[in-house]
Parts: structure tokens; sequence; C-alpha cells
């Protein structure tokens, strides 16, 4: 009788996130460094655009702005990636 999951991942699932860790930090790597503080800040620290902006000595549009081409960079980049990998 097979034993019931633990809830842990099992060693292909982490090494599934690691590669996706290191796909993700690799394109972080290649954006600017303005983008890149601004996606990061934003997405994993939780500041608003207004914090942002602050951060970065800009406004909160400028922020804004450079919140959504980093992420729509990140994305042009990572789409492949994650084709290849589904298909």
């Amino acid at each position: 009788m097979p034993e019931p999951p633990c809830g842990k991942p099992g060693p292909e699932e982490e090494a599934g996130r690691g590669q996706t860790q290191q796909t993700l930090l690799s394109a972080l790597d290649r954006l600017a460094e303005r983008r890149r503080a601004a996606v990061i800040l934003h997405e994993s620290f939780g500041y608003t655009a207004a914090e942002v902006g602050e951060a970065l000595d800009c406004t909160t549009a400028a922020a804004k702005m450079t919140i959504f081409r980093g992420r729509r960079q990140l994305r042009e980049m990572l789409e492949p990636v994650w084709e290849e990998k589904i298909g």
C-alpha cells in the first residue's frame, strides 16, 4: 500500500522550484537597475507605486510606468522559457 503524501515536496518538485527560481533571478538580473528595483520593491515587498516612487526619487506616475515596463520586459524574457517547458 502506498504511503500517504506527507505534504512536503518531493525531489523532483524541489529541483523544478530551484530551476524556476534561477530562471527568474537570471531574468531580473538582465533588467535595468531602476526597473529591477521597482519590480522587486512592488512585487516582492508589496510597496505601492507611491512608495516605489519615493524610494526611487521619482513621481508616482513615473514609478507606475517603471513597474509596468519592468514587468512587461520580464514577461517577454520568460514567455519563451515557460512555453518550452509546457510545450
